[in-house]
């Protein structure tokens, strides 16, 4: 809760939210991000690079790091805006070892 990053945890290939701390609503917008999917809450994000890699960490466990990435983002007035972010992905596994989401 007190981090100065932005950190979200997805569970499974759906990517539903699971932790959205106060600096990624601030970075990424006040949602709804509980319990919904990446898909749900950023629509607009579908099949860009943050939600290509995010799905690429998931399957492969191979963590992933971008800097000054645009993406179109809706605004809170509903514009699409371009905005650019630096990000990591990596997976989260259960105790079995099986692939459990993405921090």
């Amino acid at each position: 809760a007190q981090s100065s990053s932005g950190i979200g945890l997805m569970r499974g290939r759906d990517l539903v939210f699971e932790i959205a701390n106060k600096k990624w609503t601030e970075l990424m917008g006040p949602r709804e991000y509980i319990g919904r999917s990446y898909a749900e809450v950023y629509p607009e994000l579908v099949g860009s690079p943050a939600h290509q890699s995010a799905l690429q960490v998931f399957d492969t466990g191979i963590p992933f790091a971008a800097r000054e990435v645009k993406l179109q983002v809706t605004t809170l007035s509903g514009e699409i805006e371009d905005q650019y972010y630096d990000y990591s992905n990596v997976r989260v596994d259960d105790a079995e070892g099986k692939p459990y989401g993405v921090y």
